[in-house]
C-alpha cells in the first residue's frame, strides 16, 4: 500500500455503499496498443461546448411514491379462486388470491375498487332488482333508493376493526313489490318503502387459511389511492377476502343475512322478473419495482473543504416505500469533471431511513489529477436491505477529495451541439427493489485498498480471493446480471488497469465472463469510478463461483496499480471507497433482461461533434416487443478512448419506436483531454417506458464532443496470451422492470 500521506497529497477520497453511477475521465492506458504517448497539449474549452450557467436547485417537496391502480391483475399475474356462497348468505362469499410475483412490484394493496379502468361496480345491495347508480336506471323510478349504493362507514371501521382486518360499507334498501314470493319467516316483507332496512357490507381480509387477519389501513393514508376506496389491505403474499352482505330488520339491532328474507329467487313487480342483487368490485394498487430521478442540468461546487458532503440537487432524490422486506440496488450515474487540475471529484449515495439522519451508503472517486474539462461517465452502486413499512430517501452528494480553495468541480457535460437539443448530460439516481429471498440478489463489498505490483499484463489475479467472490446455485434456469464497481488507479503513469469477472462452473476452471479497461496513461493517483456489467446464463443444479480479478494492460515490472480510493477525511470515518461485485438473478422464463454484446474494436474518424452515429446498428441493438405496458432500465457499457488528445467521446442510447427514426434517450461524455490511449470503462444508465402493441429498438450511438480531425475508439485490448485475443466487450442491456 502506498504511503497514506502521499495518497492524500494526490487527492483521493471517498466512501459510500449503494447504487450510483459516476463518470471518470481517462487518464492513461493502452487501447489496442500499449506504447507510452507524450502528454497532450492542455485544452482550454469546456467539455462539449460553453456550459450554461448552473441553476440553483429547487425546493424539495417530500412525497412518497404514488401507487398505480386500481387494476384487476397486478404485474406478473394474479390467480383468483372464488368460493363459499353468495354475498347475502350467512357465510358470505370468499375470494382467494394467489400467484403473485414479488419481483414485479415493491408494494401492493387490495381494496374496494369501484374506479376500475374496465368499469368498476360500487358495493351495493338491492331487494327489488337493480341498485341505483350501479348498472343503469332503477326498475322502479317512482320510488328510487339511493341507499342501495353503499358508502364507506368510517365510524364502524374504527381502529379495532382495521387491526382485525375488517372494514364496513353501509347503505339501505327496501322492497316495494306488490306481489311477492315470500322467502323466510314473518313478516314476509320487512323492508317497506316507508321503513327501509339498514344494509352493510362486511369485508374481512385474512391469510389463506382465514385464521390470521391482515390489518388494514385507510386508503386516504396511501399516496395514489383515493379516499373513496375506504380501507385497503397491504399485501405481502397469498390472501383471502370474505364479502358478507347484511341487513337489519326494523325495530331490531341484529344484523342478519338478506338471503333469509329475500332469496335470489324471482318475485313479481310490474310484470317484470326481478331479483335481489348484490354488487362489489375489488382491485389492486401497486408500486413499481424500480424508481428513478434524472436532471439534465449542469451543477457546480466551488471551494469544497474536501470533507463535507453536499447534496447535488435536493429535488433529484429517489424515495422508496417498500411494502415488504426487500433488497435495494441503488445506482448513481453522472459526468464528473474539474476546471482546475489536481482535484478529484468524490460522488456518494446517502440514505435516510424514516426521516432519520443521512447515512453514507456507497461512494466513488473520479480523477482530476492530470486532466481538466475531461468528464468521467462515473457510476456508483450500493446494495442494502430495506424493511417493509419504512420509507427511504436516497440522495446524491459530492465533494472534492481534498480542500479545494479557489477550485470548481462540475457534474454534467455539454450542452450538445445543434441539431441536437442543447441538453446537458443527465445526472441520474436509480433504485431497483428485489425480493430478499435467497439468491435473488447477492453482493460482496470490501472497503479495503488493494494493490497489484509488477503484473505481467497477461495473467488475471483475484483482487481478494476470499472476500470478493460468491457462489450461486440456482434451483431453476436463469440469468445472472453481474456488476463490478471499483475505483481503479495507478501510481505509475502508462499502465492501464484491467478488471474482469470470472466464473467457475461445477468446480471447473475459471473462465472470463466480461472485462473492462481503465486508463492510466497520463494520470497517476486519478481514480476511475469504473463499472463493469455483464450477464451469464445459469443452469439449475449447477454451482457457480464468481470471482473479481484484475491485471495491467501490459507488462508492468516495478509498477503498482490500486483498487479503492481514500481514505475519507474527518469527520467522515476513515473509509476506503468500496469495491463491490453484485449479481441480480432473473428467472430465465421471464426474459426480463436482454443484451447485445460485441467484442469488436470500433473506430470513428473526424466526427463533426454534432451528429450521433450508431456504433454498430446490427450487433449492438436490442429489440423489445412488450406483452404488457412496462418500463425498462437500459444501460450501455463500453471502453471509450481517443488517439487524438483533446477530443472527448460522447456515448448515447437511442430508441426507435416501430419503424420510426431513432431518438436520443440519454447520453454521457468520456474525457480525452489529458490522456490518449486511456480507455474509460464508461457506463450510461437510463429508464424508458414502453407500451404494449409497439416494438422498441435500442441502439448505442457515439460522436466526439466537438468538430475536428480526430480518431476515437470503442473497445480496449486485445488481451495478451494465454487469454483469447479478445477486445473488451461493448454491451447494451435492457432490463424489464415488470
Amino acid at each position: 500500500m502506498i504511503a497514506r500521506s502521499a495518497y492524500r497529497a494526490a487527492a483521493l477520497v471517498g466512501t459510500l455503499v449503494i447504487l450510483l453511477v459516476v463518470a471518470s475521465s481517462s487518464s492513461a492506458a493502452q487501447g489496442p496498443l500499449g506504447s507510452v504517448k507524450p502528454d497532450p497539449t492542455p485544452k482550454t474549452t469546456p467539455p462539449s461546448a460553453a456550459a450554461p450557467a448552473p441553476k440553483a436547485p429547487g425546493k424539495l417537496v417530500f412525497i412518497t411514491p404514488a401507487a398505480t391502480g386500481p387494476v384487476v391483475t397486478v404485474p406478473g399475474g394474479t390467480t383468483l379462486a372464488a368460493g363459499g356462497a353468495i354475498m347475502p348468505s350467512t357465510t358470505g362469499n370468499d375470494l382467494n388470491y394467489s400467484g403473485f410475483d414479488k419481483t414485479q412490484f415493491s408494494a401492493l394493496w387490495w381494496g374496494p375498487a369501484a374506479a376500475l379502468a374496465a368499469g368498476g361496480i360500487p358495493a351495493g345491495l338491492a331487494f327489488d332488482g337493480e341498485a341505483e347508480g350501479i348498472t343503469g336506471a332503477d326498475p322502479n323510478p317512482i320510488n328510487p333508493d339511493p341507499g342501495e349504493v353503499m358508502s364507506f362507514d368510517a365510524t364502524a371501521t374504527n381502529g379495532a376493526a382495521l387491526a382485525a382486518g375488517i372494514e364496513y360499507w353501509s347503505g339501505s334498501a327496501f322492497n316495494d313489490a306488490a306481489v311477492q314470493v315470500c322467502q323466510g319467516g314473518n313478516p314476509c316483507n320487512p323492508c317497506l318503502v316507508s321503513a327501509p332496512c339498514p344494509t352493510r357490507l362486511v369485508i374481512s381480509v385474512t391469510d389463506p387459511t382465514g385464521a390470521t387477519p391482515i390489518p388494514l389501513v385507510l386508503a386516504s393514508g396511501v399516496n395514489g389511492i383515493p379516499a373513496s376506496a375506504g380501507a385497503v389491505a397491504p399485501i405481502t403474499g397469498n390472501f383471502k377476502v370474505n364479502l358478507k352482505m347484511q341487513m337489519q330488520v326494523p325495530a331490531t339491532s341484529v344484523w342478519t343475512d338478506p338471503k333469509t328474507w329475500y332469496d335470489a329467487l324471482p318475485f313479481l313487480m310490474a310484470a317484470k322478473d326481478l331479483k335481489m342483487r348484490s354488487t362489489f368490485d375489488g382491485g389492486f394498487w401497486y408500486l413499481p419495482a424500480s424508481f428513478s430521478r434524472v436532471k439534465n442540468q449542469q451543477y457546480t461546487l466551488s471551494n469544497s473543504d474536501g470533507a463535507t458532503w453536499v447534496e447535488i440537487d435536493p429535488t433529484n432524490q429517489v424515495v422508496v416505500a417498500p411494502g415488504f422486506d426487500q433488497i435495494a440496488i441503488v445506482g448513481g450515474n453522472v459526468d464528473l469533471w474539474t476546471a482546475k487540475a489536481g482535484y478529484n471529484q468524490d460522488i456518494a449515495i446517502f440514505v435516510s431511513d424514516n426521516g432519520g439522519a443521512d447515512a453514507l451508503l456507497a461512494w466513488k472517486e473520479s480523477g482530476g489529477f492530470a486532466g481538466t474539462f475531461s468528464p468521467n461517465a462515473a457510476f456508483v452502486q450500493g446494495v442494502m436491505p430495506v424493511t417493509g413499512g419504512h420509507y427511504y430517501i436516497f440522495k446524491l452528494k459530492w465533494k472534492t477529495n481534498k480542500p479545494a480553495s479557489g477550485a470548481t468541480i462540475y457534474a454534467g457535460a455539454g450542452p450538445l451541439l445543434a441539431p441536437n437539443p442543447p441538453q446537458v448530460s443527465p445526472t441520474r439516481l436509480t433504485a431497483k427493489l428485489v425480493p430478499s429471498s435467497a439468491n435473488a440478489t447477492t453482493t460482496v463489498v470490501q472497503n479495503t485498498q488493494y494493490h497489484l505490483q509488477s503484473s505481467d499484463g497477461a495473467n488475471w489475479v483475484a483482487i481478494d480471493g476470499t472476500n470478493l467472490k460468491f457462489t450461486l446455485t440456482p434451483t431453476a434456469d436463469g440469468t445472472a446480471v453481474l456488476g463490478a464497481n471499483v475505483d481503479l488507479w495507478t501510481a505509475n503513469a502508462g499502465y492501464n488497469q484491467d478488471i474482469g469477472i470470472f466464473v467457475s462452473d461445477n468446480a471447473g476452471a475459471d473462465t472470463i465472463v466480461g472485462w473492462k479497461e481503465s486508463g492510466g496513461f497520463a494520470g497517476t493517483f486519478s481514480p476511475n469510478a469504473a463499472y463493469l456489467q455483464t450477464m451469464f446464463a445459469m443452469t439449475a443444479g449447477h454451482t457457480y463461483v464468481f470471482t473479481l480479478k484484475w491485471k495491467t494492460n501490459k507488462p508492468a515490472s516495478g509498477a503498482t496499480i490500486y483498487a479503492g480510493a481514500g481514505p475519507l477525511l474527518a469527520p467522515n470515518p476513515a473509509q476506503i471507497s468500496p469495491t463491490s461485485m453484485t449479481a441480480l438473478v432473473l428467472p430465465g422464463v421471464l426474459n426480463a433482461a436482454t443484451a447485445s454484446v460485441a467484442n469488436t474494436q470500433y473506430h470513428l474518424q473526424n466526427s463533426d461533434g454534432a451528429t450521433f452515429v450508431a456504433i454498430d446498428a446490427t450487433n449492438l441493438k436490442v429489440d423489445i416487443t412488450p406483452a404488457a405496458n412496462t418500463s425498462a432500465i437500459v444501460s450501455a457499457n463500453v471502453d471509450l478512448w481517443t488517439a487524438t488528445a483533446g477530443f472527448n467521446q460522447d456515448v448515447a442510447i437511442f430508441v426507435a419506436v416501430d419503424a420510426g427514426a431513432p431518438s436520443l434517450a440519454a447520453w454521457k461524455e468520456s474525457g480525452g483531454f489529458a490522456g490518449t490511449f486511456s480507455p474509460n470503462a464508461a457506463f450510461l444508465q437510463t429508464t424508458y417506458a414502453m407500451t404494449t402493441g409497439h416494438t422498441y429498438h435500442f441502439f448505442i450511438y457515439w460522436k466526439t464532443n466537438k468538430v475536428g480531425s480526430s480518431n476515437i475508439y470503442a473497445g480496449a485490448g486485445p488481451l495478451s496470451a494465454p487469454n483469447p485475443p479478445q477486445i473488451s466487450p461493448a454491451r447494451l442491456t435492457v432490463q424489464l422492470t415488470t
